[in-house]
């Protein structure tokens, strides 16, 4: 069950950026000068003249969908107990407080 939910947040992520990055000519520009690239071209010595836009963007795409997946993954199971803790906490002082 939580594989098959990390895989739905993984694709919904993968397929928002690849409509509204990938696909689109615009942000493809503006990717080339992003500093996702910059960073790959300073560490790497990538070429991106070499590269074709649309198969860099879509690695990069792949990549920050599993980091984002990931982190949604980890982070709400989290969050949920703390606001369970903090709704207790609530409701507990204001019983105290009607007695």
């Amino acid at each position: 069950m939580e594989f098959r939910t990390y895989i739905l947040v993984f694709l919904g992520i993968y397929i928002f950026y690849l409509l509204f990055v990938v696909s689109r000519k615009k942000t493809r520009e503006k990717f080339k000068k992003s500093s996702y690239v910059s960073y790959l071209v300073n560490v790497y010595k990538i070429d991106v003249e070499k590269l074709q836009a649309t198969s860099l963007a879509s690695i990069v795409t792949l990549v920050n969908s599993f980091i984002l997946a990931t982190g949604i993954f980890i982070a709400f199971p989290c969050f949920f107990r703390i606001n369970k803790f903090i709704i207790a906490q609530f409701s507990k002082f204001v019983y105290i407080k009607t007695l």
